[in-house]
């Protein structure tokens, strides 16, 4: 007889996965994932049947699989993978790319492109951005008022 156990955390990182497919309009199909999934990552591709492990809770991705879900599907690998930030009172990267979008560029296409383009830089480099984005509202503000 098999064993119905599931391995720790698995259930939670299934639920998150799938609401966050779904969240991004995408397919909780086994299938579509897969295909999905190896169209981004370099290394062996991963069957069906190993999605579909992921989406049911019954296995976890390995590390570099994790990483590359966490980076398609713009969320945190560490959220992802254990439900909670890097960062405690972080806000999600979904979040963050989000409050971008009030930034004054020329055209709603260049809005667009700029976050595109922030969507798919790792957490790290996107806090880079945002500090460096930051540090120049404050030095433009001091700028404004000493005039």
């Amino acid at each position: 007889m098999r064993s119905t156990q599931q391995p720790a955390g698995t259930t939670g990182f299934a639920q998150r996965l799938r609401e966050t497919l779904l969240r991004r309009g995408k397919s909780v199909s086994p299938t579509q994932l897969e295909r999905e999934f190896n169209l981004r990552y370099p290394g062996k591709p991963v069957t069906s049947h190993a999605v579909r492990k992921w989406l049911l809770g019954q296995s976890l991705p390995m590390q570099d699989k994790l990483h590359v879900l966490a980076r398609w599907l713009d969320v945190d690998e560490d959220w992802l993978r254990w439900g909670q930030a890097a960062t405690a009172g972080a806000p999600p990267p979904a979040q963050a790319a989000l409050s971008l979008s009030n930034w004054n560029g020329s055209s709603p296409q260049e809005d667009a492109s700029l976050l595109q383009d922030w969507r798919l830089l790792e957490l790290r480099h996107r806090r880079v951005v945002r500090a460096v984005i930051e540090t120049l509202l404050l030095h433009q503000q001091d700028s404004s008022g000493a005039g």
